[in-house]
């Protein structure tokens, strides 16, 4: 399938790795199992689309743009994202909606806040980066 794209549109950065579907059938997955590697560019909807292919906890999919990349992957029948911008470390659950939000985001070069996109929620995780946080803290 060709994508055809209007000049001057940037596309993100996708790769995707997928463990087989027979070592993905067993209980434990070898260390010798073998992956499926994915790697092109795309739009945020075919982007969201790739989220469909998560099925084995080890699968993963990497976007990136160049202020922020983002890792999803399934675990436990739940979605997960991490972030990582020059701003901000995050991640969390999310639902489908949400994971669509940090896509867009992602997309236009939005920057990432203490809040799960569309929602009031904390990230389960997060960790504000960059100029305005200390390197360290001092001793009390």
């Amino acid at each position: 399938m060709l994508l055809s794209v209007t000049p001057g549109i940037k596309l993100m950065k996708l790769s995707l790795q997928i463990i087989s579907t027979e070592d993905a059938a067993q209980t434990t997955v070898p260390p010798s199992a073998n992956y499926e590697v994915l790697e092109r560019d795309v739009l945020p909807g075919e982007a969201f689309d790739f989220l469909n292919r998560l099925v084995s906890p080890q699968d993963m999919i990497y976007l990136e743009q160049p202020r922020c990349s983002i890792d999803f992957w399934k675990h436990d029948e739940s979605l997960w994202v991490e972030i990582y911008s020059a701003e901000l470390w995050a991640t969390s659950e999310v639902s489908d909606t949400e994971a669509r939000a940090i896509i867009d985001m992602l997309d236009r070069g939005d920057s990432f806040g203490n809040s799960i996109p569309m929602t009031n929620r904390e990230w389960d995780a997060y960790a504000p980066l960059g100029n305005n946080t200390p390197t360290h803290l001092a001793a009390t």
